[in-house]
């Protein structure tokens, strides 16, 4: 595993993981999310885009409310771009889910949150997908005052 050649004392250094090649491997369990949206092919692009993302900024200790904010944004950027978003959904997913498997190198805890707001967001406009698939442009996703969407 690429991950022992560069371990010297059982921790590993910043610069020790912006070192190691993106590996589909690297990520976190992806089994919260909406099974159709991991397997669309754009999930994977995403995820690759979003990990090497996370070592482009500056690395620097986030709280869990950043973590948060940051998922919301990525996530709900796509909402803002219905229908002219550049990318499919399962993309924008994929961003943040690779962005968050490469935080948890450093802070686990706060990945581990933003995996689940992002699990919840991701099940809740997958759900809305479906249901205007199924129901056609009747059923408008509903937004909380919070921007959150609802469940239907």
């Amino acid at each position: 595993m690429a991950l022992d050649l560069v371990r010297v004392t059982g921790a590993l250094s910043v610069v020790a993981w912006e070192e190691v090649p993106y590996a589909p491997e690297l990520l976190l369990n992806a089994s919260s999310l909406p099974a159709s949206i991991v397997a669309h092919a754009d999930f994977a692009v995403g995820c690759a885009d979003g990990y090497e993302s996370y070592f482009g900024d500056e690395l620097r200790p986030l709280s869990t409310l950043d973590v948060l904010n940051s998922v919301h944004g990525d996530v709900l950027a796509y909402l803002e771009w219905y229908g002219g978003a550049s990318r499919p959904f399962s993309w924008y997913v994929g961003f943040s889910f690779g962005w968050l498997s490469a935080l948890a190198k450093y802070q686990p805890a706060e990945a581990d949150a933003g995996v689940q707001v992002l699990s919840s967001l991701s099940t809740s406009i997958d759900r809305y997908h479906y249901t205007l698939l199924v129901y056609g442009r009747r059923a408008r996703c509903t937004l909380g005052a919070d921007g959150w969407p609802l469940d239907l």
